[in-house]
């Protein structure tokens, strides 16, 4: 979405349209592939700093983490979802 964006208001009569169009629609491609390739990557550097950082998942898509809670850590201070 932000690529569509960037190249109208950016190249919006510089290039012609049909150029713009397959512009968009490659580099909207290229970045899903990208992420799709690096998202193993992404995911264990994630969990890696949940782990260091003491927080945990629920579950890995959708469901809110949970802060770990110290003992001893007053009641109040003690956070949920």
């Amino acid at each position: 979405m932000n690529t569509a964006v960037f190249y109208i208001f950016g190249l919006w009569g510089m290039i012609p349209a049909h150029v713009l169009t397959k512009s968009i629609v490659v580099a909207s491609l290229i970045k899903v592939g990208v992420e799709l390739i690096v998202l193993p990557l992404t995911l264990k550097v994630s969990f890696w700093l949940k782990k260091i950082e003491n927080q945990f998942l629920c579950s890995l898509f959708g469901a809110p983490h949970i802060e770990a809670m110290e003992p001893g850590l007053p009641e109040a201070r003690r956070t949920t979802g």
